[in-house]
């Protein structure tokens, strides 16, 4: 019998279609995508799959298309599409048909440029020819973007704010609300590209190129220290929820099976509730491929540095973010108290020099990107995209 551990971060949830979108920016790339949503509910991309083709979303409410239910999620630096699994499968049980792509060189994306070139311009260039290639270049849309995708998501905020839409009248904007995550405004003075990139190979090089043949020993001694970086040690600690698809379900979380060598989650699986730290860990040990871009391959070092690389030359600035408060447009800052690498202070300041709501979402990093703290984050979208919901 399976674990309860034994499903995937989609829980069964597949996308109803998928593709590629070719870009010609910066030595040109494939932007691979997905679309996921309420059954029967269609596409507006040349490349989805029929309907008799599409794969099952039992469960999930079905009927025509919801315009005003669309939502393009932007994910953080090499974040693959699984990564985003759990709020994807919260907001398709709410009714919102979601778009979310890997970046380019990132997962199943491929690039041509060098990675000192890309930039958070470049980047938010190509998830705006995802949308409209999906999409249509005219249609209207609610936006999250986390992490580094947050300030992918200002500058296409922007872009958007300052074109407008042609086909309506330059005073209407495609954007129906925006959430950014965990996310600041940037810095103002710019490291120069060769700095930058050696500033990222310091420091993700050394996480890259595990063991992989020793029960996940070597993993978690490589990533103990990014874990701790990335999800509040309270929230690490407290009781892990059943994940979605689990076929073993005990009190305050699912038990984790024992992988060889994993004296530690076997232990556990008879000493009382899991928690989210043992389920976070045994997640990454057993499906890191399909979350991030973590392999010591030329592709994937030239990935990370690139994108990773590029946060170091976004400044939203004060006349960028006068004219996306001027807009109209409906914003949101999701806001962690604790994080380590966007400090709360910073987060707030890019809420105020937008005018946008606040929303306070997490303790650490990811943590309202996973298991259960999923719920405070879709609860701050619901209110910003002005969902009855709420």
């Amino acid at each position: 019998m399976a674990s309860g551990l034994d499903v995937d971060m989609m829980g069964g949830v597949r996308p109803r279609s998928s593709g590629n979108i070719p870009v010609s920016t910066c030595g040109g790339a494939q932007l691979y995508w997905e679309e996921y949503g309420p059954r029967d509910s269609g596409s507006s991309s040349a490349g989805a799959l029929s309907p008799a083709a599409a794969p099952s979303t039992v469960g999930f409410p079905a009927g025509p298309p919801a315009y005003d239910k669309r939502l393009l999620l932007i994910n953080g630096a090499n974040g693959k599409i699984p990564f985003f699994g759990h709020a994807i499968q919260h907001f398709v049980r709410l009714g919102y048909t979601v778009l979310v792509h890997e970046a380019r060189g990132v997962g199943r994306s491929s690039a041509v440029g060098p990675p000192a070139r890309q930039s958070i311009r470049l980047l938010a260039a190509d998830t705006q020819a995802v949308a409209n290639g999906v999409w249509g270049a005219h249609s209207r849309f609610h936006l999250l973007g986390a992490s580094l995708g947050g300030m992918v998501a200002q500058e296409l905020v922007y872009r958007l704010v300052r074109g407008g839409d042609k086909c309506f009248g330059a005073s209407v904007v495609p954007l129906l609300g925006v959430l950014l995550l965990v996310t600041d405004c940037g810095q103002r003075w710019w490291p120069l590209p060769w700095r930058r990139e050696g500033r990222v190979r310091r420091l993700v090089l050394p996480q890259l190129g595990f063991r992989e043949d020793d029960g996940g020993a070597d993993f978690r001694e490589r990533f103990g220290r990014q874990i701790e970086a990335c999800y509040s040690a309270a929230w690490l600690d407290g009781p892990a929820p059943p994940l979605p698809g689990s076929t073993s379900r005990g009190e305050g979380g699912c038990k984790p099976a024992a992988a060889p060598g994993d004296t530690e989650a076997g232990a556990a699986a008879s000493a009382g509730p899991t928690t989210r730290r043992q389920v976070v860990t045994r997640l990454w040990c057993e499906h890191w491929r399909e979350l991030s871009a973590m392999r010591a391959t030329p592709e994937d070092v030239r990935a990370v540095t690139g994108q990773m690389s590029a946060q170091y030359n976004h400044y939203l600035g004060p006349r960028r973010a006068a004219l996306i408060r001027r807009s109209g447009v409906k914003l949101g800052v999701g806001v962690s108290s604790a994080d380590c690498f966007y400090p709360e202070h910073s987060q707030r300041q890019l809420a105020e020099a937008l005018g946008a709501e606040v929303h306070c979402v997490a303790a650490g990093h990811a943590e309202c990107l996973w298991l259960d703290g999923v719920a405070l984050m879709v609860g701050a979208a619901l209110a910003v995209f002005r969902d009855s919901r709420v």
